[in-house]
């Protein structure tokens, strides 16, 4: 029993030296495979043979790290790295997350270009940093920066930053990138006096504070965004690019003064020669180095006006030059040059409804082969008087003449009272300057309405005046203004016969027959038959 004893006590002793001496040699365990692997072929003194970190020697380490292109996806372990001075890890698709390293406090360049990274570790212990650079990822934050005095470059392009921390503390930082970033609000900039470029691309902001601290700015690239202005670049007179191209520009400052500026891209905005006129005065100018083109100028609007009234289409712009010349268009197709930026219509009718644009150009030489579009306006021309349909009644009065018709005016939803109405056809025209009048004979009448201003509309439906069907068709050409005429409304030749079968008229119809023969004589008293076409005939008593 008590040797049984002895030899558990020994297996055990055993188990534990062993254990210890396991524990001895086992460092910190990287668990990303691919980061093991670098490890060990770019620096295989941090690890021990068990591939696990010799966390001494990693705090020992020293140079830069750079690590591209080694597909890691986790990174946990490099705070142990705590003197390298440099620390690069870029093109790591499925790396997202960096882990603490506050530690890292010797670092002057922190590259984590082109991986998946969300978000950035605390950054506020990294007070060497000079460079940092963390574009082409998806991070939403940046980290404070305020500790980061000595940082020179801030490149965080192409994330999904939506706001920046205070920049005011980088007045060491020469150039700062945060293009491509959802970002609305630029912090402000004034202590930014080392700045030499600045490039903020495919933001979707609409304002930019101030450069003009900045005066040792070289470049400016803020293209593609809704700024409908240059910032203050007032005192940047070592200025050499200007890259503004497809912006909202609706100004541009005097760029003359720039004697080092070559290069300038206001491409696809919309200012006009008021604007890029007075930049021309720049000893480096050329309409190569100086892309002035495509721009779309004023402001697309619609004008709605009647009929009659007086309209102007001023484009707004360019209001004090003389040398432009305007080329008009009308729903595209060519109207008119004309030396001044607006056209008049005197009395605008429905046929000038559409959309009106211009191309303007200048007579200036060094502008030669600039032009410049107008934003479209459109004319909308309505009719002076607006019915969807003319309402009136038509008084029955037997078979008697006059006939009493009633126009409603409560359907004119526009026009100025009072109104006149004007009837038409082939033989008559009768004016009438109340809405209640009569006529003294049958026929059909286009309907014309003018009103107090002189507005004109024809109505496409007619006034029919017609005897009643149970009348006789009787006629009195007398003189006396009333029945004196017989209307025949179809279309063709009719001849007309007296009683005993003789031809004593033919007309071309619709007309009236006012009695008379075909030799100009009064027809008696007596039945007649008018026969239409040869086809069509009817019956008609004229009584004197």
């Amino acid at each position: 029993m008590k040797n049984k004893t002895l030899y558990i006590l020994i297996t055990v002793l055993v188990l534990l030296l062993n254990s210890g001496k396991s524990m001895a040699a086992m460092g910190y365990v990287i668990v990303d495979p691919n980061f093991r692997t670098y490890l060990g072929a770019n620096r295989p003194s941090v690890l021990y043979p068990d591939s696990s970190l010799n966390i001494a020697a990693a705090n020992a380490a020293t140079g830069p790290f750079k690590c591209y292109n080694k597909n890691i996806s986790n990174l946990d372990g490099i705070q142990y790295f705590t003197s390298i001075s440099t620390l690069e890890v870029k093109y790591n698709p499925n790396l997202h997350t960096i882990p603490n390293i506050d530690g890292l406090t010797n670092i002057t360049t922190l590259g984590l270009d082109s991986n998946d990274l969300t978000s950035l570790p605390n950054l506020s212990t990294l007070v060497n940093l000079q460079v940092l650079s963390f574009h082409h990822n998806r991070v939403a934050l940046l980290p404070s920066v305020a500790s980061l005095t000595q940082l020179k470059i801030l490149f965080a392009h192409s994330n999904q930053l939506t706001a920046l921390p205070s920049l005011m503390n980088l007045v060491n930082l020469d150039k700062l990138s945060i293009s491509d970033n959802p970002i609305t609000v630029i912090p402000s900039l004034s202590n930014l006096v080392k700045l030499t470029y600045f490039s903020s691309h495919r933001n979707p902001i609409s304002s930019m504070p101030s450069l003009n601290n900045c005066v040792l700015l070289k470049d400016l690239v803020c293209s593609e965004n809704n700024l409908t202005s240059v910032p203050d670049i007032s005192n940047c007179t070592q200025l050499r690019m200007l890259w503004m191209p497809e912006c909202k520009l609706t100004t541009l400052p005097d760029l003359s003064g720039y004697p080092l500026l070559t290069t300038v891209n206001v491409n696809n905005s919309q200012l006009s020669y008021e604007d890029l006129i007075p930049s021309i005065g720049n000893p480096n100018f050329n309409l190569i180095d100086y892309n002035f083109f495509d721009q779309k100028a004023g402001t697309a609007f619609t004008i709605n006006a009647m009929t009659t009234h007086a309209v102007e289409i001023n484009l707004g712009f360019d209001n004090a030059l003389t040398n432009n010349i305007y080329t008009w268009y009308k729903d595209g197709v060519f109207m008119m040059n004309t030396t001044v930026n607006k056209i008049n219509f005197a009395s605008v009718s429905l046929t000038d409804d559409g959309v009106y644009t211009c191309t303007i150009t200048n007579t200036i030489p060094a502008l030669n082969g600039l032009t410049i579009q107008s934003k479209p306006i459109t004319l909308r021309v309505s009719p002076c008087i607006v019915s969807n349909n003319i309402h009136y009644s038509i008084e029955s009065t037997g078979c008697t003449y006059p006939i009493v018709v009633a126009f409603d005016e409560s359907s004119f939803s526009a026009g100025t009272a009072p109104f006149t109405y004007i009837l038409e056809n082939k033989t008559d025209t009768l004016a009438f300057s109340t809405s209640t009048f009569s006529l003294s004979k049958e026929g059909n009448y286009d309907i014309l309405v003018k009103d107090a201003t002189g507005c004109e509309v024809i109505f496409e439906s007619e006034l029919v005046i017609e005897r009643n069907s149970t009348c006789d068709p009787v006629f009195y050409p007398n003189g006396d203004g009333v029945a004196d005429t017989y209307y025949i409304e179809n279309t063709g030749t009719a001849q007309i016969y007296n009683r005993n079968g003789e031809l004593i008229k033919e007309l071309n119809v619709p007309a009236y027959w006012d009695g008379s023969t075909k030799k100009g004589q009064d027809a008696p008293s007596g039945l007649y038959v008018i026969v239409v076409n040869k086809d069509i005939t009817m019956k008609v008593t004229l009584l004197r």
